[in-house]
């Protein structure tokens, strides 16, 4: 029994002593939470478009403010160069807020938000947290419709998206108010309701918070480090992570389309391995279908449209790469860049240079609705040794009513089993694993 108590005290302790300290029993905490609209797909989940404040004392929450991503944006204190796939997208020639979770490493990227935050006038946090539609989704699921001032129609899981979505693009301009206005009543009128649950709804609602949270729909970067020790021992900080006894793959996809294509992205992974010698062959191809009807988005209806992806493809920083392809056609070798850009160095790369003379022409359509040509020639290395990774980027265009192949070739050490893990904002993607079909809803390890 003494046993059995004490494992249990093991298990227990940690997560109580978390929980002490991020709801707040030891002193008052804030954080930052990021609502991304994973419909716009960015590495750490979607498109950055309103954040909010929330408090924690003794338990109980508060929500100071709800905010568009706009308003900091705008107050920044000075020039930081893009990273180059983001200047080559929009030719804009700065690194804003709005485009700052460019990392795949989430708590990477929280440090560079948390930077760009400061400098746009917002104060200190205890941490960053990010959610995506789908957490939306879940409470709607349980408080049912829920009403908001001065709106005729309640707020339902059916319509949800889509009265967000007017109500961030349909007349925007840059210091309108509207979706502000718009998100504030709708998270002032969903916090009402869930202090009414039922005890069984606040259970069902936890348990699709569990889920989510499995599912990298909800990702903690928080500072204090005995809670972020936690969550990184639980799978919660959305960080890369390898074992270096292990093989790996994973993708992390950017949508620089300005649109909100990924309403509409079918994908399939087909992956083949061999061994030869004392190496192991891969041969990983990556299926796109993009089923929106119009290359151009379409307000109010419709916001999707043709994909513009920056794709990283994640694999051992042990592996070889032999090549890389792109609907059959190879691109060079990859252009190591020894780091991403932040806020106290500038972008190693040559951001003078014409976007035509890095690119290769694609579409017509293509040209006139970003001004640049995305299916470029150039692919990026980055290297992130601490995780055993390395990032192999570049672009990838995926027509309306159209499909686009990826295939990367390498070779890797001999392994026996193989860990994906999935992009947070992506809800599941069929992998055929030599044969073997492997739903992948949250990081997963299986044989080879």
């Amino acid at each position: 029994m003494f046993i059995l108590s004490s494992i249990v005290a093991m298990l227990i302790y940690p997560a109580v002593r978390a929980g002490y300290s991020f709801f707040g029993f030891d002193h008052p905490k804030e954080y930052i939470v990021l609502f991304q609209n994973n419909m716009e797909l960015r590495s750490t989940g979607g498109f950055m478009g309103s954040f909010g404040r929330i408090g924690f004392e003794k338990g109980k929450m508060s929500v100071l403010k709800i905010q568009d991503i706009y308003v900091p944006d705008g107050q920044l204190d000075g020039h930081v160069d893009p990273p180059w796939p983001i200047q080559a997208a929009f030719g804009q020639g700065w690194y804003r807020l709005r485009d700052s979770n460019f990392d795949p490493d989430f708590p990477t990227s929280a440090q560079t938000i948390e930077w760009f935050f400061e400098h746009g006038g917002e104060k200190k946090s205890d941490g960053i947290i990010a959610v995506n539609l789908s957490l939306l989704r879940e409470i709607l699921k349980v408080t049912g419709p829920v009403h908001i001032l001065d709106q005729i129609e309640p707020v339902t899981v059916d319509n949800f998206y889509a009265k967000t979505q007017a109500a961030a693009d349909e007349g925007f301009f840059p210091g309108s108010t509207q979706k502000t206005d718009f998100l504030s009543k709708l998270g002032s009128a969903v916090l009402e309701q869930l202090h009414h649950l039922r005890i069984d709804q606040y259970v069902q609602l936890a348990n699709a918070v569990r889920i989510l949270v499995k599912q990298k729909q909800i990702l903690f970067a928080i500072d204090d480090a005995m809670v972020a020790s936690f969550f990184h021992s639980h799978n919660m900080d959305g960080a890369l992570a390898r074992s270096a006894n292990e093989d790996y793959v994973s993708f992390f996809e950017n949508n620089f389309g300005a649109n909100k294509a990924n309403c509409c992205i079918k994908r399939t992974v087909n992956v083949e391995t061999s061994k030869r010698a004392n190496v192991l062959e891969h041969v990983v191809t990556l299926s796109y279908i993009n089923t929106n009807p119009s290359t151009l988005k379409q307000p109010p209806q419709f916001w999707g449209g043709a994909y513009v992806n920056f794709l990283r493809v994640a694999i051992p920083i042990q592996a070889t790469i032999q090549s890389i392809s792109v609907n059959g056609s190879e691109l060079p070798s990859p252009s190591v860049v020894a780091a991403l850009p932040n806020e106290e160095e500038s972008d190693t790369l040559n951001t003078d240079q014409t976007i035509e003379d890095l690119m290769a022409a694609h579409t017509v359509a293509q040209t006139a609705m970003f001004g640049v040509d995305t299916a470029h020639r150039q692919v990026l290395l980055e290297t992130k040794q601490e995780q055993g990774i390395q990032l192999v980027g570049f672009f990838v265009f995926v027509d309306a009513l159209s499909s686009s192949t990826v295939q990367i070739q390498y070779t890797t050490p001999v392994y026996s089993t193989l860990h994906l893990q999935k992009q947070s904002g992506v809800d599941e993607i069929p992998y055929m694993i030599n044969g073997k079909k492997v739903l992948l809803k949250t990081d997963t390890t299986t044989k080879l």
